[in-house]
């Protein structure tokens, strides 16, 4: 009688622990496919995760040093002024007296190209207004030069230039003469680096001659002789 008691607790307990053990299992196999699932997702903050992202950024292309100085080379920079292949362009004012109650004042704008260095060749337009004996004119006078820069700096250049154009105004000049005249001119003068952008100043002066080379006859070939000073800004193309 008393084994069959001791008997039947045991015959419950049976049952409650193979349930519990099923469960147990099963809660084992969850937990291990979850370690599984969060291992082949290598998050970033995790070793592996950390040493991807380090392979990654490792890939990717940086500025090197040679980088930068071939983007310094290829920066836009001035020519050297006076060099040889060299363009520039100029705006500038001049005045010319001849001290016989006649003067000359003018606004100029010119392009010039040196063709080896130190030698330029360029063209200059002048739009003149003439005071003189009679009456004042307006006039437009196309020029071309030759100039020779023969001291040569970064910061300065001398030259002497010599020139010729004609000229056409609203009325004679000399009063007397005829409103179609050549403009011969020589002169000598000075640059001065204003800028690392390469304007430069220049300045200069010229002996400037007006007259029509007998076109008219030797009676209509009246001339004017005078000297001229001028002053503009240098730009380079």
């Amino acid at each position: 009688m008393n084994k069959l008691n001791h008997t039947r607790p045991i015959a419950g307990i049976l049952p409650t622990m193979k349930r519990l053990s099923e469960n147990g299992l099963l809660t084992i196999a969850t937990l291990l496919a979850a370690v599984n699932i969060a291992s082949a997702a290598e998050p970033l903050d995790s070793p592996s995760g950390v040493s991807a992202r380090l392979d990654l950024d490792s890939s990717l292309p940086t500025p090197s040093s040679k980088d930068f100085a071939r983007e310094s080379s290829t920066a836009e920079v001035p020519a050297e002024f006076a060099s040889a292949g060299s363009w520039w362009w100029t705006l500038g004012g001049s005045f010319a007296d001849d001290f016989s109650n006649n003067q000359d004042f003018a606004v100029y704008g010119s392009v010039r190209h040196f063709i080896a260095d130190g030698w330029e060749f360029g063209g200059q337009l002048n739009l003149r207004y003439i005071k003189q004996k009679g009456e004042d004119t307006y006039g437009i006078n196309p020029v071309m030069i030759f100039r020779y820069h023969f001291y040569r700096t970064d910061h300065w250049t001398l030259f002497a230039d010599a020139g010729i154009g004609v000229m056409l105004t609203t009325d004679n000049v000399p009063d007397g003469a005829t409103s179609f005249n050549f403009t011969p001119r020589v002169g000598a003068g000075l640059t001065r680096k204003l800028s690392d952008s390469g304007a430069r100043l220049e300045l200069g002066v010229t002996w400037m001659h007006i007259s029509n080379a007998r076109i008219k006859g030797d009676r209509n070939n009246e001339s004017r002789d005078a000297p001229q000073i001028y002053a503009g800004v240098i730009f380079p193309f």
